[in-house]
């Protein structure tokens, strides 16, 4: 029994409650008198509930210790990232004038697959995770997140473009191996066949080279992933369409098809048939992809709504969902500095390599190893309490922690932090860090399945709690009033927010005189505020965020960000 839902429908229908002392006093209506059958039985616990409390209203100023309401945007947890990625992070969001999750996401996604299948976690003897991530973050056109996207992964898309400007030159010079050795093999034929000449040895085809693709069909990715066994990164402005058609089993193709997309996220084998008369075969041993992209919260809803969970897909992505925030001239900048080190960063990663065909397995240090064993248990006991649609991707964030750990290990070991991870481990700061981080993105899950069955009142007051959670957490009738012109006079934004009250974001708190004199004030502070937009203090450094300020607003182009 949930004391605290019942309580709430019993005053709701006129019932009040008292503790004097031990004794629980409950009034109930004449209209209402069959509350005190239903409450009978579960008097004691709501005395536990209630006890040192007057009554179920609570105080003007009083705000419950402890409480935590998931619906209420938590800040992107800035301080748990490697100093290089934070800084980055924090600068770019600064310049697009956008959450800090809509640049981390995608920079995530784009550094593990850079990663990608050379390196692996051994967290025990049957159980490693690999570098692949997915994630998708849920907004609306306009809120920046498609510019975020592009500036995360414009390193990888650099080093990309220096190989895609070389392949001409490549393709000439091969057809002209080509053509000699079309003539080194006559003369041999004709000759050195019978004198036992070695048969001239025909030139490989240029590789092409890629990190970074937008076509999600099978087909293409199988060819791409035997030229880059390393593995590569689907990267999409929007992700409908990957989701949607993960969703059809109209066939046993399509079934196929999502089964390998469950492979490619735990980086496994790649076999793939392809031609009706003579056959192709691409085989690839440890074939890793990672996602990122956009999607509409309606969209991403419907589809979820489907059996997107059921079938693991969805389930499988970070989401972030921030509110939405009015578009604002910038004239911030990335710094070159700051840009620079990830440049060195996503460099590093991209230079790991096989060790024989095989990824290097990385260990969990013995103190990181405790902690992950405490984080697997109470992760498995808080999914016990979760509704079915969320437990499937509850139970898919446990991974998660292990491949953030891994990722942030080897950032640290690109800038020199780390001794080589092919003997290094995996240390007790980083699995500290990327529990922290996935508890975040467990709470955005949460926080999206809380829009489920909404009705318009409900995302009305949800919209208005997290404005007032982006403005500090708290607000007068008057900045109500001014922030959304649909409550014309000072009594509509007080009704709202008292709407607000009754369905338990927040409460009144008066504000005495200062000594100076002056009226008594009143704000409405909700019980939970954590959007500030200041970027916190990074895991390794106290240094301020490295950006520049120009005259006039600019988006960088890819040329600024130097070579690989």
């Amino acid at each position: 029994m949930d004391v605290k839902k019942i309580i709430k429908a019993a005053v709701k229908d006129g019932v009040t409650f008292r503790v004097d002392g031990d004794q629980l006093r409950i009034g109930t209506p004449t209209s209402k008198e069959q509350w005190q059958d239903k409450l009978n039985p579960h008097r004691d616990e709501i005395l536990v509930y209630l006890s040192g409390q007057p009554s179920t209203e609570p105080p003007e100023n009083a705000e419950p210790e402890g409480c935590v309401d998931v619906d209420t945007y938590q800040t992107f947890p800035i301080h748990t990232l490697p100093t290089p990625l934070a800084d980055f992070v924090s600068a770019t969001s600064k310049s697009l004038v956008c959450d800090e999750s809509f640049v981390a996401l995608p920079l995530f996604c784009g550094l593990a697959s850079s990663v990608g299948a050379t390196r692996a976690l051994r967290i025990t003897d049957t159980w490693t995770e690999p570098s692949v991530l997915w994630g998708a973050i849920v907004s609306t056109s306009g809120s920046q997140k498609s510019p975020a996207q592009q500036l995360a992964l414009a390193p990888l898309e650099d080093a990309q473009a220096y190989y895609i400007e070389q392949e001409p030159e490549l393709l000439k010079q091969y057809e002209n191996d080509m053509k000699l050795y079309l003539l080194d093999f006559k003369k041999w034929n004709q000759k050195g066949r019978a004198n036992g000449e070695p048969q001239p040895e025909e030139p490989l085809p240029p590789r092409t080279v890629r990190y970074v693709v937008d076509n999600t069909t099978i087909e293409s990715l199988a060819g791409r992933l035997q030229e880059n066994p390393r593995g590569l990164l689907v990267a999409a402005d929007e992700l409908s369409a990957w989701l949607g058609n993960m969703g059809r089993y109209a066939n046993g193709a399509t079934q196929g098809e999502k089964a390998q997309w469950l492979s490619f996220y735990r980086a496994g084998r790649l076999l793939h048939d392809r031609g009706r008369k003579i056959k192709e075969t691409t085989y690839v041993k440890h074939a890793a992809v990672s996602i990122c992209g956009g999607v509409p919260p309606k969209t991403f809803r419907k589809l979820i709504a489907s059996d997107d969970m059921d079938n693991g897909m969805a389930a499988r992505l970070l989401i972030a969902m921030p509110p939405k925030r009015a578009k604002r001239w910038s004239t911030a900048r990335v710094s070159s500095r700051v840009k620079a080190r990830v440049v060195h960063v996503y460099s590093r990663l991209l230079d790991l390599d096989f060790n024989d065909g095989n990824p290097i397995k990385i260990r969990l240090a013995p103190e990181a190893l405790e902690l992950a064993i405490h984080f697997v248990n109470q992760h498995g006991n808080d999914q016990l309490g979760l509704e079915d649609e969320l437990q499937s991707a509850w139970s898919k964030m446990e991974a998660v922690a292990f491949r953030l750990a891994m990722l942030f290990a080897l950032v640290r070991w690109a800038e020199g932090e780390l001794p080589a991870m092919e003997t290094g481990d995996v240390d007790l700061q980083d699995m500290v860090a990327a529990i922290e981080l996935t508890e975040w993105f467990c709470n955005e899950w949460k926080r999206f399945f809380a829009t489920f069955g909404e009705t318009n009142e409900d995302r009305k007051l949800r919209k208005l709690a997290e404005w007032i959670s982006h403005k500090g957490g708290s607000v007068n009738v008057r900045e109500v009033q001014q922030g959304h012109r649909c409550y014309k006079t000072a009594s509509e934004a007080e009704a709202v927010l008292n709407q607000l009250k009754r369905a338990g974001y927040g409460n009144w708190v008066h504000i005495p005189p200062s000594p100076k004199g002056g009226q008594p004030t009143r704000i409405f502070k909700l019980f939970t505020a954590s959007t500030s937009t200041q970027p916190q203090k990074t895991r390794e450094s106290e240094d301020s965020v490295d950006v520049d300020s120009v005259d006039t607003p600019e988006t960088q182009s890819d040329s600024e960000w130097g070579e690989l």
